[in-house]
């Protein structure tokens, strides 16, 4: 009988809501390896079940320079109150129990992909709303004892399955600025009240207060690194979390953003949208 042995080496979950990559790294006393570059497409995933059955793929990617031998497995989870993905126990009707995957062990050469297919099959008809499962893709290798296998890293693909009227409903109860060395960080408190979850879609911006522009004139802006067109009095910028909250949920999410070393008067801009809610909020931050 085979026995999976978890690793504790390197733990990595790439959490695809979103979202931007969770690492949790566990020390050893031993040097290991660098984890495995791998990635996957799409970050996530939104599914039509009203009508039953449905599906879709994810590709996953060897970006480095060995063979990965993948398992795949499919949980049912929530959000704790860090942030964080928490896997929890099934029920009857979660999304998990509903979802088959083709083909659950793979390996990938180096440059290569692998498309991996799900399929929907609801046992009853979905409630309204929003209902979310896991596809966890494990990086197996053979264990240093006989007839184990160890675990290196997991990575995570978000599936959310939508049915009948869908609410993205989202309340902003406060949105604040908290500076610590040379980043500061926005800090919005999100309430979900409807019945799906909802997300931050905007920016942060940081500029000197004796040139910060009109905020009505302030244009979204290209921060994929493929633009040079970017204000020549801008200080430093960056795209809104866009972690997920549940609905029933408030969460308070934070986005980082990086300040200049040197003291001054400086104006923080938020601007985006929670839901149908535009926010455009400029608050000014003295670093001394």
């Amino acid at each position: 009988m085979n026995f999976v042995r978890p690793c504790f080496r390197v733990i990595l979950l790439l959490l695809l809501i979103t979202w931007c990559p969770l690492l949790s790294a566990v020390g050893s006393e031993s040097v290991s390896p660098p984890p495995p570059q791998i990635a996957a497409a799409p970050s996530r995933a939104t599914v039509d079940i009203s009508r039953g059955r449905a599906g879709g793929s994810i590709r996953v990617f060897n970006l480095g320079e060995e063979s990965i031998s993948i398992t795949t497995s499919v949980k049912n989870w929530t959000m704790d109150s860090s942030n964080n993905i928490e896997v929890i126990s099934p029920t009857s009707h979660s999304l998990d129990q509903s979802i088959i995957i083709n083909p659950i062990n793979f390996t990938i050469a180096p440059g290569k992909q692998q498309v991996v297919r799900y399929s929907i099959r609801p046992r009853s008809k979905p409630a309204a709303g929003e209902h979310r499962a896991m596809v966890f893709f494990n990086q197996v290798t053979d264990g240093p004892d006989e007839g184990t296998i160890d675990i290196n890293f997991r990575m995570g693909v978000a599936i959310y399955g939508v049915s009948g009227d869908v609410q993205r409903v989202g309340s902003l109860h406060n949105l604040s600025v908290s500076p610590h060395g040379q980043k500061v960080t926005a800090l919005a408190d999100i309430e979900s009240t409807g019945n799906a979850n909802v997300r931050l879609d905007g920016q942060i911006s940081v500029w000197p207060e004796s040139s910060f522009p009109d905020p009505a004139s302030i244009a979204h802006m290209d921060l994929s690194g493929e633009s040079t067109q970017l204000p020549d009095n801008l200080v430093s910028a960056s795209t809104l979390s866009a972690l997920p909250v549940l609905p029933g949920t408030r969460r308070t999410i934070p986005t980082t953003v990086d300040m200049p070393s040197h003291p001054g008067s400086y104006v923080i801009h938020i601007a985006g949208t929670l839901g149908d809610q535009r926010i455009n909020k400029s608050i000014p931050l003295q670093i001394n």
